[in-house]
């Protein structure tokens, strides 16, 4: 008998009824990862654009900067309209065009916070080695906004699995060998063993994947105990 999502009491029959108790309820969060992943993606891809437009603009040589006051610059810069639209992907786009129009309402930052922004550039920033390096991030940006997009919510739950795994193969290997370390230095035969158990463990996993976590923990606490029998050399 356990406690469910909802607080109450529950009585489940085996651990496989907790675990898809367990699974409704996770992937919800999963769901809200996936769309705040894609926000600030989206954001993101909003100020590099912008920031990109602003230079061209500034590079051009109908914009000289340096002529105008602030007042000048701010009216400047809502003329050309590099604030509206950072939206427009182009033709070979349509799949961020349909991701920006859909979700932009829900990312939107302030055109003022945008415009305070291009203010604070630094002047070093303006420049044609800068314009570049935007360049090369928003295709970056680009390509992992459509990837996010197009990612089941289940997804992201296995690559967390995944790296729990390898973390998990990580801080049990670091335990054996800290304990074939410990046999050599006693001059004991079994150094290694530890180490070479876990190993045909890993390399098992294609055959017994779910049961790594099981047959390593259980290896270790047997191994912490001195259980574990091995054969002596002649």
């Amino acid at each position: 008998v356990l406690f469910d999502a909802g607080g109450k009491l529950k009585h489940y029959e085996t651990t496989l009824q907790i675990l898809e108790d367990f699974f409704s309820e996770r992937i919800v969060y999963y769901k809200t990862r996936k769309e705040h992943l894609l926000n600030q993606a989206i954001l993101l891809y909003k100020e590099l654009k912008i920031k990109l437009n602003f230079i061209e603009l500034v590079l051009s040589r109908d914009f000289n900067i340096g002529s105008f006051n602030r007042t000048q610059l701010i009216q400047k810069i809502r003329e050309s309209e590099i604030l509206l639209n950072w939206r427009e992907a182009g033709s070979r786009q349509s799949n961020l065009d349909l991701i920006l129009n859909s979700k932009s309402e829900e990312s939107a930052f302030s055109d003022d916070e945008m415009q305070e922004k291009l203010l604070n550039m630094k002047i070093y920033q303006l420049t044609l080695d800068k314009k570049s390096e935007l360049v090369s991030k928003l295709e970056s940006t680009t390509e992992s906004l459509i990837s996010i997009f197009n990612r089941e919510p289940e997804s992201f739950w296995l690559n967390d699995l995944k790296k729990l795994e390898e973390e998990y193969i990580r801080v049990v290997q670091a335990e054996c060998d800290e304990m074939d370390h410990e046999l050599r230095k006693q001059g004991n035969q079994r150094a290694g063993v530890y180490s070479k158990t876990l190993s045909q463990l890993i390399k098992g996993r294609g055959k017994n994947k779910g049961l790594l976590r099981k047959r390593s923990t259980s290896f270790v606490e047997k191994s912490r105990q001195g259980k574990v029998q091995t054969k002596q050399k002649r």
